[in-house]
């Protein structure tokens, strides 16, 4: 009976290591080791670009702000972030989802992820906004 529950342990853990892995989680590509940006945009004389981390679990974090990529590393942390922009995410067989926000006044992204990229469309249950957009990896400096 003991040598059955170390192993059903030894089981769970091996699991629980997989499925938390960058390469692994629910099946994804998603990679925890940076963050993910769309191109900037230039708009009455601003340039912005809106961004993504993930975390192992299911969490993850957006914004879209005026400061660089290596500004943004500086504060774009999940415990850094209001609630209005932590949020969670899900990733099945290629098919994202994901939604941050307060309930009532989120913002949906659905779409899918190939390689290093995440194609989605953003759906605002603030102000109705809704539009595609294309994010790409930035890995972390070592």
């Amino acid at each position: 009976m003991k040598t059955i529950t170390h192993w059903a342990v030894a089981i769970a853990l091996l699991s629980a290591t997989t499925a938390f892995s960058p390469s692994s989680v629910q099946g994804s590509k998603i990679k925890f080791n940076g963050l993910y940006r769309t191109h900037a945009v230039i708009k009455d004389g601003d340039t912005t670009a809106s961004y993504l981390r993930f975390y192992a679990g299911g969490k993850m974090i957006a914004t879209t702000s005026t400061d660089n990529t290596e500004q943004i590393r500086t504060w774009f942390q999940y415990d850094q972030m209001v609630k209005a922009n932590q949020g969670t995410w899900t990733l099945k067989k290629k098919k994202f989802n994901a939604s941050y926000g307060m309930p009532g006044k989120d913002i949906i992204l659905n779409g899918s992820v190939k390689g290093k990229t995440i194609k989605v469309h953003i759906k605002s249950n603030i102000n109705g906004y809704e539009a595609d957009k294309e994010y790409y990896f930035v890995p972390d400096k070592k």
